[in-house]
C-alpha cells in the first residue's frame, strides 16, 4: 500500500493570487528577525507565527503597510510558518530560526 498525499490550494479571487507572488521573507534563515515585505500594501492584516506543531506563538493584528518586522529572538530554533491574512485571503510562507 502507498500513501498518497495532495495538497489543495482553493484561490478566493485574484487578491489571493496576487497575495502569494508578492511576499517574501528574509532573511531566511535568521536567528533574530524577519522582515515580511510586500510589493502590495495589506490593511488591517494579521500576522500570525505559527510553530510546527500548529501553535501559534505570536499574532500581530491590524497590521497595514507592506513591511512587517517579526521578532524570533525568543523562539526556539526551528522551522515557523509565517501567516499573512487579509480579508479573507491568506498567505502562508516558512522562515528557519538558527
Amino acid at each position: 500500500d502507498s500513501i498518497i498525499s495532495l495538497t489543495l490550494t482553493v484561490a478566493s479571487g485574484i487578491n489571493n493570487v496576487a497575495l502569494s507572488n508578492n511576499i517574501s521573507i528574509y532573511p531566511n534563515p535568521t536567528n533574530q528577525l524577519a522582515v515580511i515585505s510586500s510589493q502590495l500594501s495589506v490593511n488591517n492584516a494579521s500576522i500570525k507565527l505559527i510553530n510546527l506543531t500548529g501553535q501559534t506563538v505570536l499574532e500581530k493584528q491590524n497590521q497595514s503597510g507592506n513591511q512587517f518586522t517579526i521578532d524570533l529572538s525568543a523562539q526556539a530554533q526551528g522551522i515557523y510558518f509565517i501567516e499573512v491574512s487579509q480579508q479573507g485571503n491568506v498567505w502562508r510562507g516558512k522562515v528557519v530560526k538558527e
